[in-house]
């Protein structure tokens, strides 16, 4: 397993952060997806064998929500 954390532009609802946390936990090989909306921040831990870093980027990206 690997993790990447990722900054993002700050949420201003906490919903919203529970919401991308379930979407981030659907995906295959996503084994564990934290939004820390107040920081900007989002911690996923990934299973390397099947996504990359880059993937995870890419659907956090597809959410509507700027990676830094």
């Amino acid at each position: 397993m690997k993790k990447i954390l990722l900054t993002i532009d700050p949420l201003t609802c906490p919903g919203c952060a529970s919401e991308m946390e379930s979407m981030i936990l659907e995906k295959e090989g996503i084994e564990f997806g934290k939004v820390f909306h107040q920081l900007g921040k989002v911690l996923c831990r990934y299973d390397e064998e099947k996504i990359d870093s880059d993937t995870v980027e890419h659907w956090i990206q597809q959410i509507d929500t700027k990676v830094r």
